[in-house]
């Protein structure tokens, strides 16, 4: 453990020990949305005139968490790295920071060239979670699947696996949101948006690095906002 960390853990220790006081506790959740309803996996959606999509899985990965104020990083996690699975209700997570004091959120969607390099992790990050291709391929940083009825694939299926973290594959996007202060902070992801954009009748499969991947991550910025 790094000295740093071990002068912060003691220094907790003692506040809580001496006078009660526990960190502040800030939720942060991302819920997906299709049109103006917030998503369901399974839930038939209308496409066009006559066709229709059915989302069946969506996890994404959410790391480098950070907190700012006025253009000044004022908070950051420790180890963040978080796996987010509507299929398995794990929507969002918890973290500690002085919340008071941010008028922006930083985070990453993806995980990290460095991580990925080095070598096996726990936790979300345990290659057996599904999101892991291989050492040379690394981490699926998002990953979305679904039938189209105008989707010409093997069973109307399509399937976006994101991933890639060596130039000139590198798919890591980094996504800034103001926010405002309070104990739980809610994010809209726009699948329905990142549907259109990729159009299943065009683009029905990504499950490697590559051109394609890099054109579809580049989309998350600008499809993730705060939720009213």
């Amino acid at each position: 453990m790094k000295r740093s960390s071990i002068y912060t853990a003691l220094c907790l220790g003692f506040l809580v020990s001496s006078f009660g006081w526990t960190p502040a506790q800030l939720r942060l959740e991302w819920v997906p949305t299709y049109g103006d309803a917030e998503l369901v996996l399974g839930a038939v959606y209308g496409w066009g005139g006559t066709d229709s999509v059915e989302i069946t899985q969506l996890r994404m990965y959410v790391t480098q968490v950070e907190g700012w104020n006025n253009g000044k990083q004022v908070w950051k996690e420790e180890n963040s790295y978080h796996l987010l699975d509507w299929g398995a209700g794990k929507t969002g997570f918890e973290v500690e920071g002085e919340q008071g004091k941010w008028n922006e959120l930083r985070f990453s969607i993806g995980v990290d060239s460095l991580t990925n390099v080095s070598g096996a992790f726990g936790g979300d990050l345990d290659p057996t979670s599904g999101m892991y291709w291989t050492w040379q391929s690394g981490y699926i940083n998002f990953k979305l699947e679904g039938r189209a009825t105008h989707c010409p694939g093997r069973k109307q299926r399509f399937q976006y696996h994101l991933g890639g973290y060596a130039a000139p594959n590198a798919t890591l996007q980094r996504v800034q949101v103001p926010v405002q202060n309070t104990d739980r902070i809610q994010l809209e992801l726009a699948v329905d948006a990142f549907l259109k954009a990729m159009d299943p009748a065009e683009l029905y499969e990504i499950m490697a690095p590559g051109s394609n991947a890099q054109m579809a991550a580049a989309l998350f910025p600008d499809l993730i906002q705060l939720r009213p």
